[in-house]
């Protein structure tokens, strides 16, 4: 009985981490790295704004974060990526990932036209958050970078909507 229950989630944790390799994969191959210009464009260092998502499945709500209560920083060169966020008032009294009030992540990104994707190689928790990559549409409000995602149900996550990040440019 044991035995089975260790095959099942080591089969649903390859076929899952398959699946999300797969994914990645399949975004990363559909946008080119050869406009020069916009990937100069979006390099620099960004201090964090915002972030909304629009749930419509499995539950419809509305999630927001600002830089009152939230601080963090992305940065974005030569094809990497570092992005850290923390709540600027944190509980300690677990180590749980949603309740800590802070996520980082790291890894490479690729541009092309009016899309960046993300794909995030290391991990404050690397069980909490599988290694997907984060496509967005990017647009620049003056010296604000706007990264709008649009989450669709998958193996990995059930969640559909939408995610609007806001940053500005700081470097």
């Amino acid at each position: 009985m044991r035995t089975r229950l260790t095959l099942s989630i080591c089969m649903s944790m390859l076929l899952g981490g398959c699946a999300a390799t797969e994914r990645a994969r399949t975004a990363m191959s559909s946008v080119s790295n050869t406009e020069p210009p916009q990937n100069q464009a979006i390099e620099g260092a960004y201090e964090f704004l915002s972030e909304t998502t629009i749930l419509e499945k499995p539950d419809k709500r509305k999630m927001e974060r600002n830089s009152s209560k939230w601080t963090g920083l992305w940065i974005l060169h030569g094809g990497h990526f570092s992005r850290t966020l923390m709540k600027k008032e944190r509980d300690f009294s677990t180590l749980a990932p949603d309740s800590i009030g802070y996520e980082s992540d790291a890894g490479n990104y690729k541009i092309g036209g009016g899309t960046v994707v993300l794909l995030p190689e290391l991990t404050l928790y690397p069980l909490a958050r599988d290694y997907q990559s984060l496509e967005f549409n990017f647009r620049f409000d003056g010296n604000r970078l706007v990264l709008t995602r649009t989450m669709k149900p998958g193996m990995e996550d059930l969640s559909a909507g939408q995610q609007i990040i806001v940053l500005e440019r700081t470097h």
